[in-house]
């Protein structure tokens, strides 16, 4: 290898901090989950939504995170998305743990992996509080 070539893992470190910083410089909350529902990731924002550090949401369930009520109807808008595999927007109301009760417009799409195959959920949630009026 020459001198000036870089390491593919290094080259590779360097795409997912890149790809962290900018998630994270996002307002709206950014969630990835498999195909069981399962948390692989998150941005800040979502973080403060759950209230916990991002390495306390991953590899968690809805279950986990939410009231049961809240986490069947993400799971139920999960498995529509996932059996259509076409993007799906919903609404849903969301406590914050400082007691904010706000309205997110939420688009979930497939995760496709490199191959084409399904892989799970992104979803991509924006407080349209302000736009609906206080629930």
């Amino acid at each position: 290898m020459a001198d000036n070539m870089v390491p593919a893992e290094a080259v590779l470190k360097h795409q997912d901090s890149l790809m962290t910083s900018v998630i994270n410089s996002i307002p709206d909350l950014i969630f990835y989950k498999d195909l069981e529902g399962v948390y692989l990731g998150c941005n800040k924002a979502f973080s403060e939504l759950i209230g916990r550090p991002i390495d306390e949401i991953v590899g968690k369930l809805d279950a986990d995170l939410f009231p049961a009520d809240v986490a069947r109807f993400f799971r139920e808008k999960d498995q529509e998305m996932l059996a259509s595999r076409h993007t799906k927007r919903n609404d849903e109301w969301v406590d914050y743990p400082d007691g904010r009760h706000v309205l997110l417009d939420t688009l979930k799409t497939p995760l496709i992996d490199e191959d084409g195959k399904l892989c799970g959920v992104l979803g991509i949630s924006r407080d349209i509080t302000g736009r609906k009026g206080a629930g």
